[in-house]
């Protein structure tokens, strides 16, 4: 599991639905959940925990993708099994992993250092209350 410290920068709820941006250091992460606290507003401090298969990469920025979160990130592990590799990633001061199957490792032909993009679902990211 991957975890970020965010601060609270917007919410927007509708009925049960809420959209809700986050700030980490210079960056903003678009989060979609249901049933979000009333305790929480804007300013709150909050863990954001994304499993590590919810991380998918590119090469690129993509620029026609529904992804709404596409973090830079550079790679600092790489770790190569049976079945998945990990890539170790550093995003600024935190340090993500993303699981992907090995023949797509071995298709983008992912090096230490390399610079991609952490590509994350709105809806792939949970929320922890600190």
């Amino acid at each position: 599991m991957n975890s970020i410290e965010a601060i609270v920068n917007d919410i927007l709820r509708i009925d049960n639905l809420t959209h809700i941006y986050f700030t980490i250091d210079s960056l903003q992460i678009d989060v979609l959940t249901l049933e979000l606290p009333n305790t929480i507003a804007i300013g709150s401090k909050v863990r954001l925990v994304i499993k590590s298969t919810d991380i998918s990469l590119s090469k690129s920025r993509l620029t026609h993708s529904s992804f709404t979160n596409q973090l830079k990130v550079r790679v600092v592990e790489l770790e190569h099994g049976e079945i998945l590799s990990s890539i170790g990633l550093a995003m600024g001061r935190y340090r993500l992993e993303s699981l992907i199957l090995n023949p797509k490792f071995l298709d983008m032909d992912i090096e230490i250092d390399d610079e991609l993009f952490a590509l994350i679902s709105s809806s792939d990211i949970s929320i922890e209350y600190l």
